[in-house]
Parts: C-alpha cells; sequence; structure tokens
C-alpha cells in the first residue's frame, strides 16, 4: 500500500508538501515507467503521505532500476508542528522547511 517515502519538504505556513521516494525512472507514457500522486490523511498530530503510483501496463521485461521521484500534496492547514509519517511503516520522515523568499 503505497511507496514508502524518503523525506518531505514544505514552505513555513504553507500547505504543499513535496515528498520524495525512490520510483520508476521513466513516466508511465513509457513502457516500464510509472506517474506518481500524493495524498495526506491528516490529524491534529500528524500527517500521513501516502504515494500511490500509477504503472504503465506494457508488456515486456523491466529493469529494476530506481530513481528519486518527487510527489505534492496539499494539506487541508499548514503543516505546523505535526509531524510527516510514511504509510508503509508509519515511522516520522525528515521534514526540511524551505524559507520565504523574499
Amino acid at each position: 500500500m503505497g511507496t514508502a517515502i524518503e523525506k518531505a519538504v514544505v514552505g513555513p505556513g504553507v500547505t504543499r508538501l513535496t515528498v520524495t521516494f525512490t520510483g520508476t525512472p521513466e513516466p508511465a507514457t513509457s513502457r516500464c515507467g510509472a506517474d506518481y500522486s500524493a495524498e495526506a490523511v491528516e490529524s491534529t498530530k500528524a500527517v500521513v503521505i501516502i504515494v500511490l503510483e500509477q504503472r504503465n501496463q506494457g508488456s515486456g521485461p523491466c529493469t529494476m532500476m530506481g530513481m528519486t521521484r518527487t510527489a505534492t500534496v496539499n494539506l487541508a492547514q499548514p503543516l505546523g508542528r505535526r509531524a510527516v509519517l510514511d504509510v508503509q511503516e508509519g515511522q516520522p520522515v525528515p521534514v526540511t522547511t524551505v524559507p520565504p523568499v523574499h
């Protein structure tokens, strides 16, 4: 269920959260590729991120090579002090806050 995330990036007070994970090197338009999207399940204490994978259903052999990919999710409320949890293990992932650009 979902792809394991490695880290997350959010701006201060911003509801847009970008997560990083290992996925296919190519998009779903390629025979062995996949497209990714993210969903968030939110509570007052934590945000669980679920990365959804839409694979190409083509046939034939594929290499098992992974590449760093990202997906972005919009939160209902700013992240604030809530933990970001990986759906696979339920463990917190590192979150980097990007300062606002002036």
